[in-house]
């Protein structure tokens, strides 16, 4: 059983409403949403919100949500309390982003296939070759298991012929009981110096499976200030990214 829960904040500090944020027509929380329900695996898709006013426009455009209370610090606090009030004690929880709208479909259900093939893996997120992108990047060992995370570069390289920098992409797969310890436990040294809750795992023993993948060309971004929707706009109509209408629902209604 693998879900995915969108968490998604309107009082956002850097962009306010932010999940509603207007998309080419539609609002952002909707194209997520879509692209969380044509993943073939997923045999459900809730967005996870403390705010009602949300919930009833995800349930206008026919999703399904469940709102949580307004003391989660982090996306892994909000998907936590969504898992434990749906009354689940078991499964794979997926925790998509509410401002991802790029995401492909074919990665959620990849890293939902490393959780099901490998029940020893507790945790899993996903990275790609940063070709000069910002963001957070990720190092990790031969096994694919995360060693670190930073805004930093990593790793140095002293020989630039050699560079190989991963972006980590904000995309997460946790066991049940692995999402609930992460939720329960206090914010750690390291993720308060990078300000990545991400790091929490690691400072407390509990290893990431990194799958990494191929963008083929193709961009990635995510929504966090304003002028932001226009990068995102600009990415989907140069790469003609499949319209909302196009994503192939997998979820039984």
């Amino acid at each position: 059983m693998s879900i995915i829960i969108i968490p998604a904040r309107m009082g956002s500090t850097r962009f306010p409403g932010k999940p509603l944020a207007n998309i080419l027509g539609k609002p952002m929380i909707e194209r997520v949403w879509h692209i969380a329900t044509a993943v073939p695996s997923a045999s459900r898709v809730v967005v996870a919100t403390d705010d009602i006013h949300l919930k009833n426009k995800v349930e206008g455009f026919g999703g399904e949500a469940q709102l949580t209370s307004s003391d989660c610090k982090t996306g892994t606090d909000r998907v936590a309390e969504a898992a434990r009030l749906m009354g689940y004690t078991d499964g794979i929880f997926i925790n998509l982003q509410g401002d991802a709208p790029l995401t492909p479909p074919s990665l959620i259900e990849e890293m939902i296939q490393v959780m099901v093939q490998d029940p020893l893996v507790p945790m899993a997120t996903a990275a790609c070759l940063a070709d000069g992108m910002q963001g957070t990047k990720v190092v990790f060992d031969k096994k694919n298991n995360a060693l670190y995370f930073s805004k930093a570069e990593i790793p140095h390289h002293r020989n630039s012929d050699e560079k190989k920098i991963y972006r980590h992409i904000g995309l997460y797969a946790y066991r049940f009981a692995t999402l609930q310890k992460l939720s329960s436990l206090e914010e750690s040294p390291l993720e308060k110096a990078e300000k990545l809750e991400q790091l929490r795992a690691l400072e407390n023993g509990i290893s990431i499976k990194v799958v990494t993948f191929d963008l083929s060309g193709k961009k990635q971004a995510s929504v966090d200030y304003l002028e932001d929707i226009a990068i995102v706009e600009e990415i989907l109509l140069q790469e003609k990214f499949p319209p909302m209408g196009l994503f192939r629902s997998s979820i039984c209604r």
